[in-house]
């Protein structure tokens, strides 16, 4: 009596027929294609430390601050695995100041404050994610394919997207996994919330192919890395062994641990390697060409004694 009273005879219509965007509580109860709005449901956003921040940050942003379909943000929760400290640069001044964060309500806002948590490891994130009753799912930028692997399997949220952000299906034909609804446990989107011994889950992936270029930049920068690793050991073994009181028993022992470091000539010569064919780099100052100019003309069978199968 109430609703017939407040609402006009158009709108009662649109009510009933599931046509209209207000939506009482419980009101899957009085019919069955007739959605009932999921409160408080969350989707969460899980970032894993990486080496290449702005791609990611483009990323996540894009999730974080686009409108999909009529449930609002895609995340609303993003958890940072090894702190903010990385992010803050990518996030906050490249991507944040150019939205308009405001409460909500006012004019011009573009998005809605945002809560970030922070987690030491990928465990703790699974489980801030798990404890959420009303968890609509989770999106996963990772780092390798074993982080991958223990979100599908430990997240209980129904919608799980790796690489991309968590997917929003169509609400009458696709299950969205909320663990709760507004009115009991279960979920209420059709035939997938009455499932009683099954937990059902969609998992939608973005796995990119690296092109060459990207293998061999994310080479040379584990090459580097390595390089200065034992760079600094050697400074501080030679260091050790220049003074003369040290002991013979540590001295024999820093001489052999000089004599174990890899020397800086190894990393130069798999930088001068050629990913494509894996030759060396003479074969390319031969020919007095580029590598990736050698290869494409290797391809086409313009180099004569080089062929394809012979790589």
């Amino acid at each position: 009596m109430l609703i017939r009273a407040l609402l006009s005879r158009s709108s009662r219509h649109q009510l009933l027929n599931g046509k209209s965007s207000l939506r009482p509580l419980g009101s899957s109860c009085w019919r069955q294609d007739v959605q009932s709005p999921l409160m408080d449901g969350q989707s969460h956003g899980i970032v894993m430390p990486v080496p290449d921040v702005d791609a990611k940050s483009n990323a996540v942003a894009s999730a974080d601050f686009s409108m999909v379909d009529n449930q609002r943000m895609v995340h609303n929760t993003a958890v940072l695995v090894g702190g903010f400290k990385p992010w803050e640069d990518g996030l906050l001044q490249g991507h944040a100041k150019l939205a308009n964060v405001y409460s909500g309500l006012e004019l011009g806002a573009n998005i809605d404050p945002e809560i970030s948590k922070q987690a030491g490891s990928l465990g703790k994130a699974t489980d801030t994610v798990n404890r959420n009753l009303c968890g609509i799912g989770v999106a996963l930028f990772k780092t390798s394919g074993v982080s991958a692997s223990s979100i599908q399997h430990g997240i209980e949220a129904g919608q799980i997207g790796i690489e991309i952000q968590r997917p929003v299906p169509l609400p009458l034909s696709l299950f969205v996994g909320s663990k709760t609804s507004c009115t009991s446990s279960l979920n209420c989107f059709r035939k997938s919330g009455i499932q009683f011994y099954t937990q059902h889950s969609r998992c939608y992936s973005s796995l990119k192919k690296r092109t060459m270029m990207d293998k061999r930049n994310i080479r040379d920068h584990k090459c580097r890395i390595l390089a200065a690793k034992y760079e600094l050991k050697r400074v501080l073994y030679k260091a050790a062994l220049r003074d003369p009181n040290l002991p013979s028993d540590l001295r024999a022992k820093f001489r052999d641990k000089l004599s174990r470091l890899p020397r800086n000539s190894s990393f130069v010569r798999l930088r001068n390697r050629c990913i494509f064919t894996g030759r060396s780099r003479a074969v390319y100052r031969k020919f007095r060409m580029s590598r990736i100019v050698f290869r494409e003309l290797a391809c086409k069978g313009e180099l004569t004694g080089i062929r394809k199968a012979s790589w």
